[in-house]
């Protein structure tokens, strides 16, 4: 059963976690803080897992369901959107440069 935005926006907590689905794995987990969180359950390498999509209402119904879509895309693809690839820095100056551009601003205010 497909989730209307007015349930979402209904949903209250209870005593326990509780787990309400959309329907495609995405999921909406209400926490016992009130917290609703939008979780994706889907299988990766042949393991059962729940990747988190983000928090309600930050992330509303629609948005949960494209990223839902995105994630389930890259998972066919082979991608597991589980690791983060590590940002590739390439420093824009050295030090030697910066310490001359130091030197020359020095110069020019003296």
């Amino acid at each position: 059963m497909f989730l209307l935005d007015t349930k979402v926006r209904a949903a209250k907590p209870g005593t326990k976690t509780i787990t309400i689905n959309d329907g495609g794995g995405l999921q909406l987990e209400v926490r016992p803080t009130g917290t609703k969180l939008w979780r994706y359950r889907c299988t990766i390498n042949g393991k059962r897992t729940r990747l988190s999509i983000g928090e309600y209402p930050a992330i509303g119904l629609k948005a949960a369901r494209l990223q839902r879509d995105a994630l389930k895309e890259k998972i066919a693809q082979g991608l597991d959107t589980r690791i983060k690839e590590e940002p590739t820095v390439v420093p824009s100056e050295t030090f030697a440069v910066m310490v001359g551009r130091y030197r020359s601003l020095q110069r020019s205010s003296q």
